[in-house]
């Protein structure tokens, strides 16, 4: 029997820098993401953005304006602070994603549809509170990925959780539940566990060991997670981890390269998906 190729969504973490001083600089948005969504465009591959509103004010309207027809607008929350939302009190993360919510439908003329908590930390009340908002899909669950905060106290626990889209509830996340929201997770790595598909993955081992990998996934949708500060090359002198530097290039040649591998697949977006639900 002939398994039909999984559907594949590329899907953008649009961010502030990931440096190690804390300071929010946006390269990756002003100088990476424009030549990314060239590709996307020039391609026609629809897409996701997840926007965090903090960074809002760097990013180019005419960049987004002009892939209009192709993306899927998704929120990212307000800021990467605390890091983790679930360490939030309700009341806090409401505060949070609602204004989030609001300046992107101000600036964009639209609510985002879809939701991913900074560092995949959504909760159950998370989940409340993007159902009394509007949303149709959540995207915070990594399968496999677990973090203990100082190796003891659990923070994130995806493990035994589907790689394919589910339904979920308030009472039940990240497991399944009762339909009160899609939850679509993102490609979990098989070769390094707890860690997404995507691209510093890509950018790191290239188009050829990305597709190995990728085939070790058995969804029929494939959610890419790129972060905007992976589409920029960063120098020795720039504050930022070792591991950042390897994971982020400038080139989109690996990118293209993969888009050439998956001739045959198909490409879609969240809409694309919650309409196949």
């Amino acid at each position: 029997m002939i398994v039909p190729a999984p559907s594949v969504c590329f899907s953008i973490d649009v961010e502030r820098d990931y440096r190690l001083d804390g300071q929010l600089t946006a390269r990756g948005v002003t100088e990476g993401l424009p030549p990314f969504v060239d590709l996307l465009r020039d391609q026609r591959i629809p897409f996701d953005v997840m926007v965090s509103a903090e960074i809002i004010p760097h990013i180019s309207r005419r960049s987004l304006a002009s892939v209009d027809d192709l993306i899927t607008l998704g929120c990212h929350g307000n800021s990467h602070s605390p890091g983790y939302l679930n360490k939030l009190s309700f009341d806090a993360q409401e505060t949070d994603i609602r204004t989030a919510t609001e300046l992107i439908r101000r600036t964009y003329n639209r609510a985002p549809v879809s939701f991913r908590a900074p560092n995949f930390s959504a909760d159950g009340r998370t989940i409340r509170i993007l159902k009394s908002l509007g949303y149709r899909a959540d995207s915070s669950v990594l399968p496999g990925r677990r973090v203990k905060r100082w190796r003891i106290f659990p923070m994130i626990d995806h493990r035994g959780t589907p790689e394919s889209p589910y339904f979920t509830d308030e009472s039940h996340f990240p497991m399944p539940g009762p339909p009160a929201l899609l939850e679509i997770p993102v490609a979990p790595n098989r070769v390094l566990p707890g860690g997404p598909l995507g691209l510093g993955f890509l950018n790191s081992f290239g188009p050829g060991a990305f597709r190995k990998a990728m085939d070790l996934n058995t969804s029929p949708y494939i959610v890419i997670l790129a972060h905007s500060w992976e589409m920029v090359s960063w120098r020795d002198s720039d504050p930022v981890a070792p591991w950042v530097r390897t994971a982020s290039k400038s080139d989109t040649g690996s990118l293209r390269g993969l888009v050439e591998s998956l001739a045959d697949s198909r490409f879609v977006s969240t809409e694309a998906i919650l309409a196949n639900m």
